[in-house]
């Protein structure tokens, strides 16, 4: 979070000191509030949180589902780009469909702007964490939160699980096999208190 935020800050330097070599990005630049995203004045600050969390919610779900079929590896790396593509025409207008807390405080930074500020702080926060819980919880099911790795590649375009890394994952339509397998590693870890050595001790392995 900390290097994201230096980023943005550091990105948003730069726009300021193009300002003094070219006047008309000066005046542009200042115009636009150096690219901040601001909540829409016409409607409640709770829709402007609301359409926030959603964004972000569906971002990371999107992402997820994305990771954890190999089959669409392909788009993964382009999927922000296409994402925002599509829900800029439809909320962008309410929020700016910011979905990260730092893309909206380096700008807001140099614009002196930072009425509505919490809302880009908790909106992804609370969006993000939604989408996780609904994925842990089984509630979109087959999508895993322990398959949805994002780097996407070997052990069928899963990586090793953290717990026992030396299982190798099973294929996309052997989910319930591999959930199975899951559940016995964590519960032979609470018997033995142990990690991934005390799982492979106890021939729980693949």
């Amino acid at each position: 979070m900390l290097a994201q935020i230096i980023g943005a800050v550091l990105g948003t330097t730069i726009v300021y000191c193009l300002g003094y070599i070219a006047s008309s990005w000066k005046i542009d630049a200042i115009v636009t509030h150096y690219g901040a995203t601001t909540p829409y004045t016409g409607l409640s600050i709770w829709y402007v949180l609301g359409s926030e969390t959603l964004v972000t919610g569906l971002l990371i779900a999107t992402l997820y589902w994305l990771a954890a079929h190999p089959r669409h590896k392909w788009v993964t790396p382009w999927i922000g780009g296409i994402f925002f593509f599509v829900m800029n025409p439809l909320t962008a207008w309410i929020s700016g469909n910011s979905a990260n807390f730092a893309r909206t405080f380096g700008p807001d930074l140099y614009a002196g702007n930072w009425s509505g500020l919490w809302v880009y702080l908790l909106g992804p926060f609370v969006g993000s964490s939604l989408a996780v819980i609904a994925i842990k919880a089984d509630i979109l099911g087959k999508l895993h939160l322990a398959e949805a790795r994002l780097v996407n590649f070997g052990h069928h375009g899963r990586v090793p699980h953290m717990e026992d890394p030396h299982f190798v994952h099973a294929a996309p339509e052997h989910y319930e096999e591999y959930k199975q397998h899951l559940e016995a590693v964590q519960k032979i870890q609470k018997e033995t208190g142990g990690g991934s050595k005390k799982v492979a001790e106890a021939g729980i392995n693949q």
